[in-house]
């Protein structure tokens, strides 16, 4: 693992837009910054970040930075040979001018500032190829002995040609603008927001910028289209080629996944996956997908099945991936008298186990209350009665007695002056016992139905002593 990789937060935003292959920051005191300067670094400021740099000259491309600026060779800086005292040297004026200027010193640099829509250096051979009017033209020297470089700065450019075979391929692909920087410019305003920037890099920056694409510091994409593994997406590295058209294209379609929630990593089958069970359930553009009831992929593309089934399980029967769900979930242990356990599983677990223990009680309640005639929610008509001539028809059933040892206990049993409803009679007699689920201790539970919660129970008990599920009270 680099030191680049341990950083995190700002520290590794501003690590991004280190120049001459610079991807490290790091805390120093101003006697090691004297040292690194004396070891041959610049010691200038990065213009991007405020921060020191120490580049050196092994960073610095000559050959690149005099072609890129042909103001500067025009100058005269690297002719000649270096051991001239009169030598003008290219790193020189990039450390005294070029910096200033916002001119890069190498090809990365320059990556970076045109956000991936640099295009390559000047080729001669493809120049005169591609344009033979040009060729021919330089050959009869009709144009004053000119070279091809100073035909595309002074005509080419405009007349948008292509210099290399890279731009010729976004030319093809649909690009209509001019390749390469406006040229003779040397002060900060015409580098920096004229000749500093060619025509197609300030076209991508202004068509991701307008669409959200570019992340805060506008040097990159924004992190959640970016993707992940062999589908990541990185302006910096794989974009040179694209036009701005192709570019749009292919990221776009990342923007609506990512605000639609997709988290994945864009490969295509999570992809087509996530596309296939999202559906468009409403016209709201804040949450533009909805997942299905019948699907099981999540939003990061991943199989749910397992968890959904445990939540189809204990009665949900809405969507997934708006919410419902989790509040579904929420109110259902609310109903149960049961706290969050911050884990969705065990939440799942308590609640189904809540279910079963009162879908018990309930099955032998209809039993004992079959045994005893009465009617009850789900069971046929209990035995018919007929009434006798001028007999009014009683509805009162007899309990019949149950013989029990009943503990010794000076506390008097509580005496229920509710009144009886008729479908609750044998419960009412008897008390359920269930092990609570925080502490596995038994707990007695009320005779009434639906049943009042363990924790107001607690707070108001109504029933003293502890007796058995078959005590009669």
């Amino acid at each position: 693992m680099t030191f680049g990789s341990k950083m995190f937060g700002s520290g590794k935003q501003m690590a991004k837009h280190g120049r001459f292959g610079d991807t490290l920051l790091a805390h120093i005191n101003p006697q090691e910054a004297a040292l690194l300067k004396a070891r041959g670094g610049s010691g200038t400021i990065n213009p991007m970040t405020g921060a020191l740099e120490f580049a050196n000259e092994a960073d610095f491309d000559a050959d690149f930075y005099l072609d890129q600026f042909q103001d500067v060779a025009k100058a005269g800086y690297g002719r000649g040979s270096p051991d001239d005292e009169n030598y003008l040297d290219p790193f020189e004026h990039y450390q005294q001018y070029g910096k200033i200027e916002g001119r890069a010193g190498n090809v990365g640099e320059q990556q970076t500032q045109d956000l991936g829509a640099y295009t390559g250096m000047f080729d001669e051979d493809f120049y005169l190829t591609s344009n033979p009017d040009v060729a021919q033209a330089l050959d009869e020297g009709t144009l004053g002995g000119i070279s091809a470089r100073d035909h595309f700065n002074i005509f080419g450019q405009s007349e948008k040609r292509a210099t290399n075979q890279l731009q010729q391929d976004i030319k093809d692909a649909g690009f209509e603008g001019r390749f390469g920087r406006l040229q003779g410019l040397s002060s900060y305003d015409d580098n920096v927001h004229g000749g500093g920037a060619s025509e197609r890099s300030t076209e991508r920056r202004d068509m991701l910028s307008g669409a959200n694409l570019l992340n805060q510091p506008q040097s990159d994409l924004r992190g959640d289209i970016i993707g992940s593994g062999d589908f990541a997406y990185d302006l910096l590295g794989n974009t040179a080629g694209m036009s701005t058209d192709e570019l749009s294209s292919q990221l776009t379609p990342r923007f609506d996944l990512a605000q639609s929630g997709y988290t994945g990593s864009f490969d295509p089958s999570t992809v087509t996956a996530y596309k296939a069970s999202y559906s468009d359930f409403d016209d709201d553009p804040l949450t533009p997908w909805s997942a299905s009831n019948a699907s099981n992929v999540g939003r990061a593309g991943t199989d749910q099945t397992a968890a959904r089934d445990a939540i189809r399980g204990i009665g949900y029967t809405g969507r997934f991936g708006t919410g419902e769900a989790e509040t579904f979930i929420s109110d259902k242990l609310t109903q149960y008298g049961l706290l969050p356990s911050g884990d969705t599983a065990t939440d799942l677990y308590n609640i189904k186990m809540q279910q079963q223990y009162e879908a018990a009680i309930l099955a032998a309640e209809n039993a004992r209350n079959a045994d005893l005639g009465v009617t009850t929610p789900g069971m046929g008509p209990g035995p018919e009665v007929t009434a006798l001539p001028d007999t009014p028809v009683s509805n009162e059933v007899a309990t019949p007695d149950i013989a029990v040892d009943i503990p010794a206990s000076t506390a008097s049993p509580v005496v229920n002056t509710q009144p009886q409803t008729f479908g609750n009679t044998f419960m009412q007699n008897f008390r359920p016992t269930r092990i609570n689920p925080f502490t596995g201790a038994l707990e007695y539970l009320p005779t009434q139905w639906p049943m009042p919660t363990a924790f107001s129970q607690a707070l108001n008990p109504r029933f003293a002593g502890g007796f058995g599920t078959t005590i009669r009270l």
